[in-house]
């Protein structure tokens, strides 16, 4: 016999004593993605994210920056110019022989600029060897754990980042630009060009400031800033992950910014809003 008893103040809910039959699922009708699914979706996403910001942080190209993780690796490092535009941009998977090369990398530049050129060299060898300037070592960084800015990330991190285990708040995936690269580039002309007219600048003394703003030496990458501001050239996908960074930093102190107030995440949005 089924008996149902009915709420009390001290029993909000209605219960019985009967069996309860499961509720079916209506055939035919997808089952919703595991929430292990979605944990990997998001770590690879992530991952890409990490990526961009660290090759846009470098101030080196796609191919230095692979030379030096051949250098920590100690032999040929499974990255080259277009695999690690490829894995920014969605249209490669990221694998274990690529954590192992960026773990390597890490522990490379981290020990360079945080042990020294002389423990460096102990570890790894001459990075003439393979070719690497010390130059380039310098321009790097290196990934710091979310939990320790001390602390270098590991090959276990890299892989709880790429499982979607371990969220990285400096890589956020906003970082990196528009797919679409032609159209992120006029936006980026078009958003500089509005910062001088903001300032009611002189489009030569507007130049002029951003240039001194902007946190790069190399005389190339100021000549390419400038024609991209005068509508003289345009920006590849590659050139847009390592500008990304930089020309946020020059934009914060053209327009007087606080430090951390403004960095690739709201440059990114703001492309975005223009790009549309």
């Amino acid at each position: 016999m089924k008996l149902e008893i009915g709420a009390h103040p001290s029993i909000p809910h209605p219960f019985t004593n009967a069996p309860q039959m499961p509720t079916s699922r209506p055939k035919g009708l997808p089952m919703p993605p595991r929430l292990v699914t979605q944990q990997m979706e998001q770590g690879l996403s992530t991952t890409r994210a990490m990526l961009s910001y660290w090759t846009g942080s470098c101030e080196v190209t796609l191919d230095q920056f692979a030379a030096i993780a051949s250098w920590g690796m100690g032999e040929r490092a499974p990255l080259d110019k277009s695999g690690i535009s490829r894995m920014i941009n969605g249209a490669r998977g990221i694998h274990l022989p690529h954590l192992l090369a960026f773990d390597h990398l890490n522990e490379a530049i981290w020990t360079w600029q945080v042990k020294g050129q002389d423990a460096a060299w102990e570890a790894f060898g001459p990075p003439l060897a393979w070719k690497v300037q010390p130059a380039w070592v310098e321009a790097s960084i290196w990934l710091p754990h979310p939990d320790d800015p001390r602390a270098r990330l590991t090959l276990h991190d890299f892989v709880d980042v790429l499982v979607g285990r371990l969220p990285l708040p400096y890589a956020d995936e906003h970082q990196r630009p528009d797919p679409n690269p032609q159209r992120t580039s006029e936006a980026l002309s078009q958003l500089l060009n509005h910062a001088i007219g903001e300032q009611r600048l002189t489009p030569r003394d507007g130049i002029a400031r951003l240039l001194a703003a902007y946190p790069v030496t190399d005389e190339a990458r100021r000549q390419r800033l400038r024609g991209l501001i005068l509508g003289e050239d345009s920006l590849s996908r590659e050139e847009l992950n390592a500008e990304l960074m930089a020309v946020a930093e020059a934009l914060r102190v053209f327009r007087g910014l606080e430090p951390e107030s403004y960095g690739p995440m709201e440059l990114a949005a703001e492309l975005d809003t223009r790009g549309r």
